[in-house]
C-alpha cells in the first residue's frame, strides 16, 4: 500500500471516530431530567414505616404525563417494602405539599398509584400533561412504603417524570429520627397583701356593728388541686394595753353575728369581695367566715383556721377580708385597742 493510500485510510478512521463520539455527545446533550428533585419520608427510621412527600421541577422540553418513584432497595423483607396499595393526596397532616416543598403546583390531573412490593415500583396514573419547567409536588400516605431497610445509611430514589429521563437522588436510613424535647414547669404559688394595716370606719359603739375598711389578699399560683387561705390572732380579739382589757372574738370556726350592745368581735369575707381572676378554679370563702354582711363571721384565735379555698389553679383570684366589732356601755374607753392577723396560705400540687 502507497503511502498515500495508508493516509486516506487513517483519516477515513478518524473521521469514522469523530462521527461516533460526536454522535454519541449529541444524544447525551438532547436527553432532558428533572431537575429540583427531592423524596421526603416522614419516618426515617430503621424499620419504620413511612409516608412520602416529593417534589421536582420539569425541564424545558417536558410534555408528557407518565410519573414514576422507584426505590430499588425497597422489594420486601428486611431490606424494606413499598405498599401496593397507595393513597395519593396534595396534603400532609392538613399542609399542602406546596408549602412543604416549595413546589408551586400540585400534580396535574386527578392522578392515582399503585406499588409494587416486589419491585419497589410506584407508578402514577390519570395524570394529565406536565408543563415545561414547572414545578410540582405530591403526597403518598397510609404507610406508602410499609417499612425502611432495616440497615442504616444512604439508598436511592428515582424519580421519572413525563419526557424527561430518570433521576437518582439519595435518602438517608437512620437509627432514630425523633427528638424528645423535655421541660419543667416549676410549682408556682405567690400570695400578696393589699395592705398591712386595717383601721375601722369610725369608732366603736354600743349602738351599731362598725366594721373595718378592709384588706385583700390576691392570690396566684398553678396548683391544679386549688389553694387555701389560713387566719390567727394574737390576742383572740381587740385588746386594749392601758386598759388591760379585750373584747372577746366570737367562738373561732363557728359562723355568728354580733349583737348590738354586747361586746364581740369577727372577721368575714364578704362574698362580693372574692373573685377567681382567669384561673380554673373557683374560690369561695369557709362556711364559718362567709359574710353575708356587717357584723357576720367568726372568730379568730391563735390555731390557723380557713377563711378561704379554691377548687384549681388561680391568676389574680382576689379575697377580701373585713373585721366587725360591737361594744356595750360599759366597755371600757381606749384609743389603743389593736390585734394582729395572720394570714398564710399554701396550693395543693
Amino acid at each position: 500500500m502507497s503511502k498515500l493510500s495508508s493516509g486516506r485510510v487513517r483519516a477515513a478512521i478518524v473521521a469514522a471516530v469523530l462521527v461516533v463520539v460526536n454522535v454519541g455527545y449529541w444524544q447525551m446533550a438532547s436527553a432532558a431530567f428533572v431537575n429540583h428533585a427531592q423524596v421526603m419520608l416522614t419516618n426515617m427510621n430503621s424499620g419504620g414505616a413511612s409516608a412520602v412527600i416529593f417534589a421536582f421541577t420539569t425541564s424545558a422540553s417536558n410534555t408528557g404525563t407518565g410519573l414514576t418513584i422507584s426505590f430499588p432497595s425497597y422489594t420486601g423483607g428486611s431490606n424494606g417494602a413499598v405498599n401496593a396499595s397507595q393513597t395519593v393526596s396534595t396534603t400532609f397532616n392538613s399542609i399542602n405539599c406546596k408549602t412543604i416543598t416549595g413546589a408551586a403546583n400540585n400534580l396535574p390531573g386527578t392522578p392515582t398509584a399503585s406499588g409494587n412490593a416486589s419491585t419497589g415500583l410506584i407508578t402514577y396514573a390519570s395524570l394529565t400533561a406536565f408543563s415545561a419547567s414547572s414545578s410540582y409536588c405530591g403526597v403518598l400516605s397510609g404507610s406508602a412504603i410499609t417499612a425502611n431497610p432495616t440497615a442504616t445509611g444512604t439508598t436511592t430514589a428515582v424519580i421519572t417524570a413525563g419526557t424527561d429521563s430518570a433521576t437518582t437522588l439519595g435518602i438517608d436510613i437512620i437509627s432514630d429520627d425523633s427528638v424528645v424535647v423535655s421541660a419543667t414547669v416549676p410549682p408556682s404559688f405567690t400570695m400578696a397583701l393589699s395592705a398591712n394595716t386595717d383601721s375601722f370606719t369610725s369608732n366603736l359603739s354600743s349602738g351599731s356593728a362598725v366594721g373595718t375598711n378592709g384588706m385583700t389578699v390576691t392570690v396566684n399560683t398553678n396548683a391544679t388541686n386549688g389553694w387555701a387561705l389560713w387566719g390567727s390572732d394574737n390576742n383572740t380579739g381587740l385588746k386594749s394595753a392601758t386598759q388591760n382589757y379585750t373584747i372577746s372574738s366570737l367562738t373561732p370556726g363557728t359562723n355568728g353575728t354580733l349583737s348590738v350592745g354586747a361586746e364581740g368581735y369577727v372577721t368575714g369575707l364578704p362574698t362580693v369581695g372574692i373573685t377567681q381572676g382567669s384561673g380554673a378554679g373557683t374560690t369561695s370563702a369557709t362556711t364559718p367566715y362567709a359574710s353575708s354582711g356587717t357584723g357576720n363571721g367568726s372568730g379568730l384565735d391563735g390555731t390557723p383556721r380557713k377563711l378561704a379555698t379554691s377548687t384549681g389553679t388561680a391568676n389574680g383570684a382576689i379575697v377580701t377580708i373585713k373585721e366587725y366589732a360591737t361594744v356595750s356601755g360599759v366597755t371600757p374607753a381606749a384609743a389603743d385597742y389593736s390585734d394582729t392577723i395572720t394570714l398564710v396560705g399554701a396550693g395543693s400540687f
